[in-house]
């Protein structure tokens, strides 16, 4: 055998041992993935019930209600504090236990029937705080009115700029509806931070 075949061999033997190196290599970062997913599947168990009533009503009058009061609550703080140095926000713990309290209390007030049709239920809840909380954000495009007032000395006409913030809120909204197929849907995509929130309705 020759020196160059002998280097040529040499050569492939290392290849191949590289090539083992990283096949192991990827196995455990394959293992080590699957452990991950699987804590994932296992916490998500062990808090979110499997159990779900398909008659029990949401969209009553107690969830308008409330929705609608909390959402002009943290609405007004997330917009007026939108154009200050500090920031002051509503937290959807605080929104969930305003929530809940609110909830219980019409449940034991309002008389049995169209506007009180059961018992507050931890959906309603979730619905409530997923509203107020959406709300609470202030909008982002009333910062291109207020600068074209401020530094440009051009206003908006009042039309033109609820169709502005209008506009902005349907783009961001219709964005989440076409992502949710592969942000949400999917088995893996679970969000740790969601999860106290949802231990919280439980």
């Amino acid at each position: 055998m020759s020196a160059v075949e002998e280097k040529r061999d040499l050569e492939q033997k290392e290849n191949e041992a590289e090539l083992a190196a990283a096949q192991i290599i990827s196995r455990e970062d394959e293992a080590d993935n699957v452990k991950v997913d699987a804590w994932g599947v296992d916490v998500i168990r062990a808090i979110v019930s499997k159990e779900d009533d398909p008659t029990e009503p949401v969209l009553t009058f107690r969830f308008w209600f409330l929705s609608t009061l909390l959402g002009i609550f943290s609405g007004s703080l997330g917009q007026l504090y939108t154009f200050k140095p500090q920031t002051v926000s509503v937290s959807s713990l605080m929104l969930a236990v305003f929530g809940y309290v609110g909830g219980m209390t019409l449940a034991k007030i309002l008389p049995r029937g169209i506007l009180n049709p059961s018992k507050f239920t931890k959906k309603e809840l979730a619905l409530i705080v997923i509203a107020a909380a959406t709300a609470g954000n202030g909008v982002a495009s009333t910062l291109i009115i207020g600068a074209k007032d401020l530094f440009f000395n051009q206003k908006f006409s009042y039309v033109d700029g609820i169709i502005l913030v209008l506009v902005t809120q349907f783009i961001g909204y219709g964005a989440v509806g076409v992502y949710r197929s592969f942000l949400v849907y999917p088995r893996r995509t679970f969000f740790p931070t969601a999860l106290a929130g949802v231990s919280l309705y439980e």
